[in-house]
């Protein structure tokens, strides 16, 4: 899966809906800000036929410098983490389901016409 940035985003939404190029960016980069601040408020947002943004406490650990092999504590610290939403997991599963169909059919095409051609071509 590719990484996108609020540059890519925002660019899908000029290509699509002809909206000016500075106020893509500036709406994309305003929806991250608000998500952002209501994560950090209220430790979640849920976003409709997004996911939810949540807030999760990662316990302090023990860990070891590979370089030296000292034993190291790794602080405390909070971290996002992204739950899709149901209709994004669905629409994933059919997106992944015809990827497969599509594989499944060049397999076939690419088998008949390795057959066409030893049978066929001199």
């Amino acid at each position: 899966m590719e990484k996108l940035t609020i540059n890519h985003i925002a660019s899908v939404l000029v290509e699509k809906y002809g909206i000016a190029p500075k106020d893509a960016e500036q709406f994309v980069a305003a929806m991250f800000d608000v998500i952002q601040d209501g994560v950090e408020n209220d430790k979640q947002v849920k976003v409709r036929g997004l996911g939810t943004f949540k807030l999760v406490d990662v316990e302090p650990r023990e860990s070891v410098n590979v370089n030296t092999g000292e034993r190291v504590l790794i602080k405390g610290h909070s971290k996002i983490s992204f739950i899709p939403d149901t209709s994004m997991k669905e629409m994933e599963k059919k997106r992944t389901k015809v990827r497969e169909q599509i594989s499944r059919k060049d397999a076939k095409l690419s088998l008949i016409k390795r057959r066409w051609e030893r049978n066929y071509r001199k």
